[in-house]
């Protein structure tokens, strides 16, 4: 996969959700990135959490402090999300359900060694591998118990959900085109 650097990747994104929300306001909700964190305050993070953050994730809250409804209402988590504010309960939920349902077992992964990195409000939870791992870095996607994808870290993982924003936004052009009869 090609390496995009962060600003262009959130540019896209944002580009194709703000159609999205033009043409489906009831669907997609009028959000954007949120403003960078700074260095500071991300080693403020990991000085209280005791532990550093995965670098991919890391880069990317350093690009935008967080998406809330970035993707059919799954928020990608920022620093206010990782101190236990919005959708973080929710994600807590989700991970004490997942491990309780063995889900996680089957996944090969133990709770401690993730930390959520976006959820939804449905079932889905994204999971990042703590620095401190063996699997640093790494993401999974599950959504009701099912693993949606593996990923090699969050890059890949937020370039999949762009690439399924942008395949969302096509089909309801397509859609919207067939219906004027074009």
């Amino acid at each position: 996969m090609t390496a995009h650097p962060w600003p262009r990747m959130l540019a896209a994104a944002t580009g194709v959700h703000a159609r999205l929300h033009e043409i489906e306001p009831a669907i997609h909700a009028p959000t954007r990135p949120r403003p960078p964190a700074d260095a500071a305050s991300l080693l403020a993070f990991e000085h209280e959490a005791g532990h550093a953050l995965p670098p991919g994730y890391r880069a990317f809250l350093l690009a935008a402090d967080g998406w809330e409804h970035c993707y059919l209402r799954m928020s990608v988590f920022g620093l206010a999300e990782l101190r236990g504010g919005g959708p973080w309960s929710r994600a807590q939920e989700l991970l004490r359900a997942y491990r309780d349902e063995e889900v996680l077992e089957h996944l090969g992964v133990e709770a401690h060694e993730v930390v959520p990195v976006a959820a939804g409000q449905r079932l889905h939870l994204v999971l990042a591998h703590r620095a401190d791992t063996d699997r640093a870095g790494e993401v999974m996607w599950i959504d009701a118990g099912a693993l949606v994808g593996c990923y090699e870290d969050f890059r890949s993982w937020f370039a999949d959900l762009a690439w399924r924003k942008y395949r969302v936004l096509s089909r309801v052009e397509a859609g919207r085109a067939q219906g004027r009869g074009e």
